[in-house]
This record gives structure tokens, C-alpha cells and sequence, in this order.
């Protein structure tokens, strides 16, 4: 997550990994897999942020931008290992695309988010 002295929650990073367990921290990335991927971030009982549905074929991941609140709409699932960042509105040089708290569809406090 992103934090302003001001303001204190500018915004959250998002990301994931999906692939074949091997015991690692992180799973084995699956070059030749066809899959969805659901992504909640939830603040208490309210959903911040319900992300767009992504559907990975091979590894071309696909997904509604919504007019570029989640970023471009379409990426490579495992550029990098299995990990995959789930683009926001906000480019941020250090992070990447985020999602701003004025985007969020909870009230954006300060206090506890869970991610699933």
C-alpha cells in the first residue's frame, strides 16, 4: 500500500501468484495453463475494491479495464516468475500502476484490508 504523511492511504498495490506448488515460496509459473483469477480487497465487511475477473490463456492475461481504473486491460501472467501485478488508474515510479483510495468502493480509512 501506498502512504501520504497527509493524508495516510493514497492508494493499494495488488498483486498475485498462481502455479504449481513445489514447496518454494512461491508456486512454479504455468506457461500452458488456462485459468481465471478472482481478487477482493476487502476493508472490514466492506469491498474496497472487487477487481475485474482475469482470464489467463498460456500466459496472456486478459481482463475489463474499466475505462483504465485497472489498468490496460491485458498483460503477461508470469513475466516474472508467477507473480502478477494487478494494474490500478496511477503509475507510480517505485510501485507500478495502483489503485488511488478516491477509486475504492469502501470509504478508504486507515485501519485493516484483507486480500483475497
Amino acid at each position: 500500500m501506498q502512504w501520504d504523511a497527509d493524508n495516510c492511504l493514497v492508494g493499494v498495490v495488488m498483486s498475485g501468484w498462481s502455479g504449481l506448488d513445489t514447496g518454494a515460496d512461491k508456486p512454479a509459473r504455468m506457461p500452458f495453463a488456462d485459468y481465471t483469477v478472482e481478487a477482493v480487497l476487502m476493508e472490514g465487511n466492506d469491498v474496497a475494491i472487487a477487481y475485474p475477473t482475469i482470464s489467463v490463456s498460456n500466459t496472456e492475461a486478459s481482463w475489463d479495464s474499466e475505462g483504465g481504473i485497472f489498468g490496460t486491460g491485458s498483460g503477461t501472467w508470469g513475466e516474472y516468475g508467477s507473480e502478477f501485478a494487478m494494474e490500478g488508474s496511477v503509475f507510480d515510479a517505485t510501485f507500478g500502476k495502483y489503485v488511488p483510495r478516491d477509486e475504492f468502493d469502501s470509504a478508504g480509512d486507515y485501519g485493516c484490508y484483507s486480500f483475497t
